[in-house]
């Protein structure tokens, strides 16, 4: 599987180009899974608002994706592809550091969020689909943790913001890990 393959399944699974901005989601303004915060960081020093985000094209999301989620932490020098695949997903979604401390923890090594020598040494040892799949188990702990962890209802809809997207969370998850069966 190449990057541009993970890319496209990424960018589907963060709808496909769809704006969102939704009160609950604590990324705010968001299209093909790029954040108003991602945006504004890529753009530096310019000012991003909503409408930028909004008329975002896929071109640029997938060079803020090569740099900021591949190149940057490191997670293109992942060799199994199913890993890489997995991590720089959890990388979209929770951020680099989290997504590669999750690799971590699934190996068993040092859990410092800096993809290393060490890290990236133990990545062969384990079959490339169980690794993913482990990598996996401990994304669903670390949705439990968020879940659990903040019952905040900006919104005000009488449901936990996270609880919100707890649905959408286990079913990317769930994909995944079909995709890897």
């Amino acid at each position: 599987m190449t990057d541009e393959e993970i890319l496209t399944a990424i960018i589907q699974r963060e709808g496909g180009g769809k704006f969102t901005d939704l009160p609950a989601d604590r990324g705010g303004p968001t299209r093909w899974g790029i954040t108003e915060a991602a945006l504004e960081d890529w753009r530096r020093p310019q000012i991003v608002t909503a409408a930028d985000v909004e008329h975002l094209e896929e071109s640029e999301a997938r060079a803020i994706y090569r740099q900021r989620y591949l190149a940057r932490p490191g997670i293109g020098r992942i060799s199994n592809d199913d890993v890489r695949a997995v991590v720089l997903d959890c990388a979209v979604n929770h951020g680099p550091v989290p997504a590669i401390q999750l690799l971590q923890r699934a190996l068993g090594v040092k859990d410092d969020g800096k993809l290393g020598p060490v890290t990236l040494a133990a990545v062969p040892y384990l079959n490339g689909k169980l690794l993913a799949i482990r990598v996996l188990a401990e994304r669903a702990r670390l949705y439990g943790r968020i879940i659990s962890k903040n019952l905040t209802d900006r919104d005000k809809d009488g449901i936990p913001d996270n609880v919100t997207f707890a649905w959408g969370w286990m079913n990317r998850l769930a994909d995944m890990i079909e995709g890897l069966a």
